[in-house]
């Protein structure tokens, strides 16, 4: 089946190659060495949110900037739920500029990803946050 093996490159041009199972040691070793390598790249550590994106809202109302500023805050210290949800309440606010909402956007990204792989890491703290999101999306 295609989503259990991947297929060598040169077999697309009808030349036999070996078949590697997705879950086997070696792609879960070069999965996880991609990713590890994005977020090294990316700067997702604990220096890198708060540098990220912080000048969106330099010039905004001091409302905005103090949400934005206490999400950020909550993101550095692992604050996974008061992040994620003032992040989220951004999003819903009228008025952000494009680069503001691009801003928020992508920190949603970054909280949410961190949140995950931290839970499944075994972070009660991020578990817990976690289902407090997951439910959250259900009600609305």
């Amino acid at each position: 089946m295609w989503h259990e093996m991947a297929t060598a490159p040169h077999a697309a041009f009808g030349c036999a190659g070996p078949t590697i199972p997705l879950n086997s040691l070696p792609m879960r070793s070069f999965f996880g060495l991609v990713v590890a390598v994005f977020l090294l790249i990316t700067g997702c550590g604990r220096g890198g949110l708060a540098v990220r994106d912080s000048g969106a809202f330099r010039s905004a109302s001091s409302e905005l900037k103090g949400q934005w500023d206490l999400a950020m805050a909550a993101a550095q210290t692992n604050g996974y739920l008061l992040a994620y949800t003032n992040l989220q309440s951004l999003q819903g606010r009228t008025g952000l500029t494009a680069e503001q909402s691009k801003a928020v956007e992508e920190m949603l990204g970054v909280v949410g990803t961190r949140m995950f792989n931290a839970a499944n890491q075994g972070d009660a703290e991020a578990t817990k946050a976690l289902k407090e999101v997951q439910a959250t999306s259900k009600r609305r």
